[in-house]
């Protein structure tokens, strides 16, 4: 016979061990009811399956084998939350996508780790030259993941275009239809035009047309 204490102890540690060797220190409650469960006599083992989905996170079924010799002579799910309370920094306010760093308002709250999975930003100086990639919420951590780094290049902004004929060189300037880093190749419009054309970026807000 293998007590509700016993198999709550059992799958509670387990899951511990496997937090640690992921390096979280997350809390551990298995939650849910645990019924008694008679087990032929032998040498009983209690085994913990893969999780599918997205872990560590807030709640989750654990898939458990009850061996006796063994032997597979049962199957269960024990259900468990988790939890990471930590300060960390979160944005003061909801920002749109790409914004840039240095306008991210950043500000220290506890949070429930579990939500997010990845880094944190470490200080100030992660947002240096980087912007948010998607929208995020006020409140929220601000993670490694949410940034990129800024386009040589930005999407609606005026840039010097240099159309190469040969060995004459024409100067003018356009509009970029899309971010671009170095040696990418995108769209921009030149002044008094209607057309796009293809142009290589070669520095910051600098396109080369080859003609």
């Amino acid at each position: 016979m293998l007590a509700p204490a016993q198999i709550s102890s059992a799958v509670a540690n387990g899951i511990r061990a496997r937090l640690a060797a992921e390096g979280s220190t997350a809390k551990v409650e298995v939650v849910g009811r645990i019924r008694t469960q008679r087990l032929p006599v032998g040498e009983v083992k209690l085994e913990l399956g893969e999780i599918g989905g997205r872990w560590p996170r807030e709640r989750v079924g654990i898939p458990v084998q009850l061996r006796v010799d063994g032997q597979s002579v049962r199957s269960m799910t024990v259900w468990v939350e988790l939890h990471d309370e930590r300060e960390v920094p979160t944005y003061a306010v909801s920002y749109p996508a790409h914004t840039a760093g240095s306008d991210i308002q950043v500000e220290p709250a506890v949070v429930d780790m579990i939500c997010c999975s990845g880094l944190t930003v470490a200080s100030a100086s992660d947002l240096e030259g980087r912007r948010i990639e998607r929208p995020v919420r006020a409140g929220t951590p601000v993670m490694v993941s949410d940034l990129e780094a800024v386009p040589d290049v930005l999407a609606q902004s005026e840039v010097a275009i240099v159309v190469r004929r040969g060995p004459v060189r024409i100067m003018t300037s356009g509009v970029a239809l899309g971010d671009g880093a170095i040696g990418e190749v995108i769209s921009v419009r030149p002044e008094h035009s209607r057309v796009a054309i293809r142009s290589r970026v070669v520095a910051d807000q600098k396109v080369v047309v080859d003609e």
